[in-house]
């Protein structure tokens, strides 16, 4: 489900941006993906592209931002939540999510 906001940086004024309501729910599922993709992320030292875009799109590295900023605006407890999934999964994606969406709150 998606919903519309107002006021993101860089936009036109009056734009308005999509963003999920319930974040995890697309972001989650993507963590089978990383499972699948641990040997060669591991042999590569490296996410796939494929992985990187699709978790972008979900919002994986926008789940801290505040809504009115274009994020996810997600819960602190939900995004441990999800972390912990993707660290199950495969750590270096959990690591990656968790730098990326952690860095953008205070860029």
């Amino acid at each position: 489900m998606k919903q519309f906001v107002e006021g993101h940086p860089g936009a036109a004024p009056g734009s308005r941006v999509s963003v999920s309501v319930n974040a995890t729910a697309e972001i989650t599922p993507l963590a089978a993906e990383a499972a699948a993709c641990a040997g060669q992320i591991e042999q590569q030292r490296a996410l796939p592209p494929d992985l990187v875009g699709k978790l972008k799109r979900a919002g994986a590295f926008r789940m801290l931002i505040p809504r009115e900023f274009g994020g996810l605006d997600v819960p602190f407890e939900e995004f441990l939540a999800v972390i912990q999934t993707f660290a199950e999964a495969d750590a270096s994606t959990a690591w990656c999510i968790n730098q990326a969406a952690v860095i953008a709150t205070t860029s």
